[in-house]
């Protein structure tokens, strides 16, 4: 179905730009032409995920970019040396993509009464994805993501 291009596309982009940043992990110097493709991919996938839920809802679509871009902010700053720790954040990231169209279209649908507040369908869109981010997280601290 066209709308699970969306999601399915920005995952792929995503991916992509975390292998391009994992490619870099045991070299000391990243080429900054190679940061800055990563760190647009990364922008990319964001704005792929959004275009459904911006088309639908003006005012809700954005919601779910909020958590995205906040992490990416920590990722492409706070996590961005050593490498390990920049892919290690990319990889708990990967939830928050999901987030990026699971949580404004989570909305939209209890406004379009498709969805009651705090069904199934809603619940799972608004709270696992960030649920799997914190569980990641904490996750590595006990092993290395990579």
């Amino acid at each position: 179905h066209p709308p699970a291009l969306f999601p399915a596309a920005a995952l792929f982009v995503y991916i992509v730009a975390l292998s391009l940043s994992a490619r870099w992990e045991a070299r000391e110097d990243v080429p900054e032409s190679k940061k800055r493709v990563s760190r647009l991919l990364l922008l990319a996938s964001a704005a792929v995920a959004a275009l459904l839920p911006l088309t639908q809802a003006h005012l809700v679509g954005w919601i779910g970019l909020v958590p995205f871009w906040l992490w990416m902010g920590l990722c492409i700053t706070r996590y961005q040396s050593p490498v390990a720790a920049h892919v290690s954040a990319l990889l708990a990231g990967i939830p928050l993509v999901d987030w990026v169209m699971l949580f404004p279209m989570a909305l939209i649908w209890v406004s379009l009464e498709k969805s009651v507040s705090f069904d199934v369908i809603f619940s799972t869109a608004v709270f696992l994805p960030p649920a799997a981010f914190i569980l990641g997280r904490a996750l590595q601290r006990l092993a290395p993501a990579t």
